[in-house]
């Protein structure tokens, strides 16, 4: 459950049938990411990929990386 003035983060779908969110890389390269919100409230404050030999903490904790939007 959310809370007022709490960041949470959450790596799953919230519809009636939840899955997990995730990407496999095959190979190395630059990616593009498209996201699309559902309603006007959507929002996004923070988005974090990390290897899976790292944990959420670990990618939490680690400098930001330049963002650029199109």
């Amino acid at each position: 459950m959310n809370k007022l003035g709490e960041w949470t983060w959450k790596s799953h779908t919230n519809d009636k049938d939840p899955y997990n969110i995730f990407v496999n890389f095959e190979k190395p390269g630059i990616y593009d990411v498209e996201i699309s919100g559902r309603s006007k409230s959507h929002a996004i404050d923070q988005f974090v990929l990390f290897r899976t030999d790292k944990t959420l903490t670990q990618a939490q904790n680690a400098k930001l990386s330049k963002i650029t939007c199109k």
